[in-house]
């Protein structure tokens, strides 16, 4: 055969042809994996460094999606050259998952584990764009381009609406969002090495989201009654020690109602303060009493206070309400 083949050849002025058929077997295996690898490890080569990922040259996986990724890309990039992307906010996040009906939170957890925010991005198996939206499924939610952010965001809202729906879980939501609805048998997880981690990821970032943008604030811890009795005596004896302040010659005078007189001295500051800070220093440094020992800790404060209010007047002298408070 190979000599019928040459004479035919050499009769039709190919000479040199027939050379080639003279070369061993493993020359041809050779010279044919050159020819078909080249194009496949071109396609990796330029969707590794167009879609920022990290691909095996000669994966022959995925290529039709790989190659309308690359068209995607292509299509997109002139506009990025006039008019910028537009970032993946939180008001943006937040208007997807509250148009979809979905969890606080998830879109912004979707987004960091798929892509880290990436509007260029192109995985190892042709996905694309923020949300990593597969060519298929990004046609299917019409979806025109994929690495338009805004776009990318509405698609995947719509597409995870549609798997919480079925499912009723974030969890196996999330892993219908990486494998497939059809890979969930049981409703349980895919155990396929990859879905698992892929959804303990977006539980984890789900987490941080919430905390983030969906926690509330906080609110103030209620005030127990017996703060709120000391806080009263406080004010109480405050407003007496002021009340008090009222002779002319700067001397003692007693306030009505049995309260301590706490006069003002020329150039010194008032009672006042000093009575209210003492206060607060008690209430913080001593526990909180029971109920059996409130009555006890409240005329131990009426004493201190009293002798608070002694030493702001400079006398040393006592006054009816330090006598009442010592009882």
């Amino acid at each position: 055969m190979r000599l019928w083949l040459t004479r035919w050849l050499r009769a039709r002025g190919w000479r040199r042809l027939p050379m080639l058929l003279k070369l061993p077997w493993w020359s041809w295996l050779a010279l044919l994996l050159i020819l078909v690898m080249l194009p496949i490890c071109a396609l990796n080569v330029a969707v590794a460094w167009v879609g920022h990922s990290s691909i095996f040259p000669l994966s022959p996986f995925f290529l039709g999606y790989k190659i309308d990724a690359l068209k995607a890309y292509a299509w997109h990039r002139p506009r990025c050259v006039f008019f910028a992307d537009q970032p993946i906010t939180a008001p943006l996040l937040a208007r997807a998952e509250r148009e979809q009906h979905l969890p606080c939170g998830l879109m912004g957890a979707i987004v960091k584990v798929e892509s880290g925010g990436a509007s260029h991005r192109i995985s190892r198996a042709g996905a694309m764009g923020p949300m990593q939206l597969i060519p298929p499924t990004a046609r299917a939610l019409g979806v025109s381009d994929p690495f338009d952010p805004e776009q990318s965001v509405e698609g995947a809202a719509r597409y995870l609406h549609t798997q919480f729906a079925r499912f009723h879980s974030i969890r196996l939501a999330a892993a219908a969002y990486n494998a497939g609805p059809g890979a969930i048998v049981g409703r349980r997880v895919p155990h396929n090495g990859q879905t698992e981690i892929y959804v303990d990821r977006v539980m984890r970032a789900l987490v941080f989201e919430r905390h983030a943008r969906c926690a509330p604030p906080r609110r103030s811890a209620p005030v127990s009654r017996s703060r709120r009795l000391q806080l009263g005596a406080l004010a109480g004896g405050a407003d007496e020690a002021t009340a008090s302040d009222g002779g002319a010659d700067g001397s003692n005078t007693s306030a009505p109602g049995g309260g301590c007189g706490c006069g003002v001295s020329d150039g010194a500051p008032g009672a006042a303060p000093l009575l209210l800070g003492l206060g607060l220093m008690l209430a913080a440094a001593c526990p909180r009493p029971g109920r059996r020992g409130r009555r006890r800790a409240s005329v131990r404060r009426r004493g201190w206070a009293a002798f608070a209010c002694e030493e702001g007047n400079g006398t040393g002298g006592g006054s009816p309400g330090a006598e009442r408070g010592t009882v």
